[in-house]
Parts: C-alpha cells; structure tokens; sequence
C-alpha cells in the first residue's frame, strides 16, 4: 500500500523542474524547523522597521550536553527537530509527580463511550534527566543535590517534511551520504524542498497525518538510530553528542507515554491536580497589568483552524500560541500516538483491558470545539481487515528519555558507557529506604504481620522444621510483598497529609473570608445607627446583623480549632516526612492558586515549624498570634468597633 505522504513526495518530484538546492539549511533553518521561532523573529522586523526581511534570524541551535530548556537535535539534510525540557520537582532519585489526568464528567450527559475513554485516571510521572541545584547536569556526583529529574518533549508535532526523511530512506543511508543539503543522498529531498518553495515559499509547514502506531514506532526508531550513529562519530572525533546524556548512557527518542504526554501537555506539576482536570485547555502564558501570569487558554488561542481545503485534514504547526512549557498544538492539529495502547476508565482509573492506539489532543477536522487537552480516544485497533489500524489524522510527536540505570558520569571523562554507577545506586537505595521507614503508625499492622510471618519463618529453619532452600524462596517472596505493601501504603499516607495540609490552608482562607464578612456587617450597623432615630425595620436589621457577626464568629472559632488539630496531628508525624509533604503541596500551586492560597500556604509552613519548635505544642500565645494573623481584620474590628465584638 502507497500511503498518501508517499504519493505527494511521487508527485512533487516528478513535477519539480527546480535545480535541487540548500532551501533553509542556514540563518533560515527555523522557517523549516522551528516556524513559530521564525515567524516571531520575522513580526520583530517588521516592528522594528527593518528595509529586507531576506535575513530572518533563527534561534541558537543547543545541544544536550548541558541539559538546557531548549535541544536542537540534527535530522539529515541539514534539518533540525526541536525539543523541550519538562521538569518535575523532586526530593531525591526516586521522587515523581502523581499527575491527575482526563477530565471530570457528568455522566448523566455523557454518550458511553466519552465515559469509558474520557474518564478520571491518575498516574506517576517522573523524569530521567537529572538537573542539579548547582548547574552541573546529568553527573553522578551531583545526585546528592538534584532539584528535578527531567525529560524533552518535541516542540512540533512531526511535520510532513521530517516524515519525508523516513519516507525516503535517508534514516538508513550512511551519514556521510545525509551530513548536508548538498549531499549525495539529499538530492531528492532538496528538490521537495524546491517544489514546495516555489509553490507555497514554505509558509506552510503541515503536520504529518495518516499514520499508524507501527509508523510512529518505526519513525522513532530510524531516526534514533540515524541520531545515535551520528553521535557515536562526533565523540569518536572528540566533539561533544548531540544528544542529552544521563550520566554514563545517552539519551534516546521515542514515543511518549500518555502520562508523559499529558503532563507536558497541561504544563507541568501545577496544572496535574485534581483540580486541574476541570481545565479544558492548557495552560498559557498571559500579561497584564500586573505583569506576567499564567491562564487556562481559549480554544481559539492554541487549537488549530479546520483546514479550508476539503481534502485537507491536518494544518500547519506552530501558528496558535505555545502553551507553557513552549509546546504547539497540545490540542487539535493531529491526533498525536503515544507509546501505550489504549485502556478504558474505570471509576477508580484505567482498566486492565488492553486495546488499540491511543491518541492525544484530537483534531480540528472533527469535533474541534469538544477537544480538551484531556481528551483520549481510541483512535484505531492495531489492526483491521485493510491492514494496520490508522486514519488520516493520525499523527505523532517524539520525546528524549534515557535508561533507568544509567552508567557513572564523571567530569574529566564523561561520555563513556557500562562504568558501574555506585553513586546513583546509592541515590536509590537511599529514596527506597526514606519511603520505605516513613510509612506511618496507622499502616504498620499488615507491614508488621508480614515481618512477622518472616521471623517465623526464620525460627522453623534454626528448628530444622523446613529446608533452608524453602525458606530462602518464601523469605524472598514475602520481603517482596513486604516492600511493596510499604511503599504503597506510604504513598496513602503521603496522599492524606497532603489533603490534611491543604484542607488547613483553605481553612486559613475561610478565617479570613468570614473575618472580612464580619467588618462588613459591623460597617452596615454603624451605617444604620448614623441614620438617626432607628425604625422597628432598621431595629430588625441590626438585630439580624449582630446575629451573623455572632454566628460567623464561632464559624472563625470552629475553623481555627481545626486548623490548630492539623498541626496537632502532623506533630505525630515525622518530620522530615511531614515538609516533604508541604513543599510537594506547595509546588501544585499554580495560576490562580497562588494568588489566593499562596500567602496561607506560607503561614501555614512558618506555623508547623514553630509547632515543632516548641516540642509539638501549640502555646496560647502561639493561639492568639496565629488567629490575628489569619483573620487579618480581628484587630481592625476591635478598634473601630468596640460595641459590636461578640
């Protein structure tokens, strides 16, 4: 079967009478690979006045070496794919962010399948890439002091152009043969590249449809290999890889899963909260009086138009707006594969039914003004009777990610693979020892029951009631379990002081409210006493007032009590343990959040900490300052109204 990317490349160049030619290779290369870059930096010139626009400059190409925001992998002919880096905050080597993911549905108005696809699902994302406190990236002696752990997202979706490199061949040729525009091997490619130049001076630059997951396996695949060879002479010349390295192992291409993608997609850990899936779109980067925040997009904003040619299906990329982590068309455009096929949703997340391919994002040629950025479809089975699952609007997107267990990096010597990696093992061992020792009293009794089981196992061994090969297979078996019921139920409890810690937060947040409310009615009496003698209506109206303050004056005192009981309780816990929690509740802020709960969440971590200076205890006077500091009216209230104070 001839696909129909493969039928345009055909016709182009049986049509094209152009001498091939370096198109974009240069100063320009961006218009090609990275168009929003170039469109920008093209609007800058007009702005600026500028005489010619016949040199648009294009953004510095960066390598991985370093692990920067921005990495510019090579492709064959001299063009380029653009990446970027998606951080999730962490304590240690084993830390991840639990994103909460899909959308929150009324299934009373929802068609079966939208709630079988589109349901509530969560999943732990974390990074391979390992960004230090001290700038110095991705090397084993700098684990004891990483603040993310990181992986790369392609900018683009995968554009027709770059999938006419697979189409091609020019992935398998030799690299000698690829290195250039004018190379041996792209001298059909060049003039593609000069047909659609004539024909449309490249203003264009379509995301690639029609593929299947075999497809976008195999794209990744060849490119990964033709990036890999590249990067094996470079070193072998004493250049630096292109690629970004994790330690002692280089990175690689593939396909995201759909947690990765999703994460990306939102912008990151602050837009991954249970709240968030109330977020139709992603979030973007905003400026306004106050200067720069960040927003929920309009579809409009970030969702490709429908193309106007009836035969036409996917449009060009990197013409709405970028959402916060700089990546276009998150949704509409193609409907992006990832890596893992599909499952429906359960109530309690993803189900064990394995199906066909999962696709991201949807598309603006169907169904445009229904996309969210939580959207999943099963888009297509592996296969049907016509072959491989696809459909016309079907595409992809690559990410960088590397090995799990990478090899030791050291500075004087850093690129070289299968060097065993005592300081990352120890990384791990450490985080799976703290998750391990933090499980809390309340889910030690099956972990103890467990242990136990073990001892006695150990006691009928030294009693010879049992072969020690017995033993040693059901001590290994139950350690299994044991670990596991640990880590799990550590988990749990992580979940519940995060919901403790920021149900004290909003109960912060009430105080104030309701305090605010009280100085408005105290103000409303005052205001009816000035109008002179008082009338049985205006009586009526004080009395119900003075009612409310009083009524909203217990509300404060019963919320404050259980603000007080969270720190009380959090006391019991350890304490390392305990400000993990609230650092990780702090990073979930994001947008609006901050605004509003920010200053409490600030409050709330200064408390704790005297909590624990005071050997767990709350004092009066720490009652006292706390409840003035959290109802930020009290003693406003007090002066200007002290007939009123309930």
């Amino acid at each position: 079967m001839i696909r129909p990317s493969a039928v345009c490349i055909a016709l182009l160049l049986a049509a094209s009478s152009v001498e091939a030619q370096a198109i974009g290779e240069k100063e320009d290369w961006c218009q090609i690979d990275d168009p929003a870059s170039w469109t920008e930096a093209r609007q800058k010139l007009i702005e600026d006045g500028a005489q010619t626009l016949d040199d648009i400059p294009c953004p510095e190409k960066e390598g991985g070496a370093a692990l920067p925001v921005t990495v510019t992998l090579p492709m064959p002919c001299g063009r380029a794919m653009v990446f970027r880096r998606v951080d999730i905050l962490v304590d240690d080597a084993l830390s991840q962010a639990v994103g909460a993911f899909g959308r929150s549905l009324d299934v009373t108005s929802e068609t079966p399948q939208n709630i079988l696809s589109n349901g509530p699902w969560d999943a732990p994302v974390g990074g391979v890439f390992s960004i230090a406190e001290t700038g110095l990236n991705g090397v084993s002696s700098t684990l004891v002091n990483i603040k993310a752990r990181s992986y790369y997202m392609a900018r683009y979706e995968v554009t027709e152009l770059q999938w006419a490199l697979h189409e091609l061949g020019l992935f398998e040729l030799p690299l000698a043969d690829t290195a250039t525009a004018d190379a041996p091997g792209c001298v059909d490619f060049e003039a593609l590249l000069a047909t659609a130049f004539e024909t449309t001076k490249l203003r264009n630059i379509n995301a690639q449809g029609g593929l299947s997951w075999f497809d976008a396996v195999e794209f990744g695949r060849t490119y990964g290999n033709w990036l890999i060879r590249n990067d094996a002479a470079r070193l072998d010349r004493g250049a630096d890889p292109i690629l970004p390295w994790e330690q002692g192992a280089t990175g690689y291409v593939r396909l995201p899963t759909e947690a990765e993608w999703e994460y990306a997609a939102r912008g990151g850990q602050a837009f991954v909260t249970k709240q968030s899936r109330n977020q139709r779109m992603p979030a973007v980067q905003a400026t306004d009086d106050a200067g720069d925040t960040q927003r929920a997009a309009e579809l409009n904003e970030v969702c490709a138009d429908e193309p106007r040619q009836r035969d036409q299906v996917l449009g060009p990329v990197g013409r709405k707006s970028p959402n916060l982590l700089g990546l276009y068309d998150v949704v509409c455009n193609a409907e992006e594969i990832v890596l893992d096929l599909f499952r429906p949703t359960r109530p309690d997340g993803l189900a064990g039914q394995i199906g066909g391919v999962t696709t991201k994002g949807g598309s603006s040629k169907f169904l445009r003004t229904q996309n969210t950025v939580g959207r999943r479809t099963e888009a297509a089975a592996l296969f049907t009777l016509d072959g491989e699952g696809a459909s016309a609007s079907m595409g992809m997107r690559l990410m960088i990610s590397a090995p799990v267990f990478a090899g030791r990096r050291d500075t004087g010597d850093p690129y070289r693979e299968g060097r065993a990696n005592q300081p990352l093992e120890q990384a791990f061992v450490d985080a799976h020892a703290r998750l391990s020792n933090e499980t809390n009293d309340s889910t030690g009794d099956q972990s103890q029951a467990l242990s136990q089981e073990v001892e006695r196992l150990r006691a009928r061994i030294e009693a010879g009631q049992v072969t020690e090969a017995e033993l040693s297979q059901r001590t290994s078996a139950l350690q299994i379990e044991l670990d596991r019921l640990n880590t799990a139920l550590q988990r749990q409890a992580g979940e519940t002081v995060l919901m403790s810690i920021r149900s004290a937060i909003v109960s912060a947040n009430l105080i104030d409210r309701i305090g605010r409310n009280m100085y408005a009615a105290m103000e409303g009496v005052k205001q009816v006493r000035a109008g002179g003698a008082l009338s049985a209506e205006n009586r009526e109206a004080i009395q119900r007032l003075r009612t409310r303050i009083a009524v909203n004056e217990r509300r404060i005192q019963a919320t404050f009590d259980l603000y007080l009981r969270v720190h009380s309780d959090l006391a019991e816990q350890a304490e390392p343990f305990v400000f993990r929690q609230i650092r990780s509740s702090k990073r979930g802020l994001g947008g609006a959040s901050i605004e509003v709960f920010g200053a409490y969440h600030e409050l709330f971590e200064q408390h704790h900490k005297a909590v624990r200076d005071n050997r767990d205890r709350v004092s009066e006077t720490m009652r006292r300052d706390w409840l003035k500091q959290l109802d930020a009216t009290r003693d406003l209230r007090a002066r200007e109204f002290p007939d009123q104070q309930p």
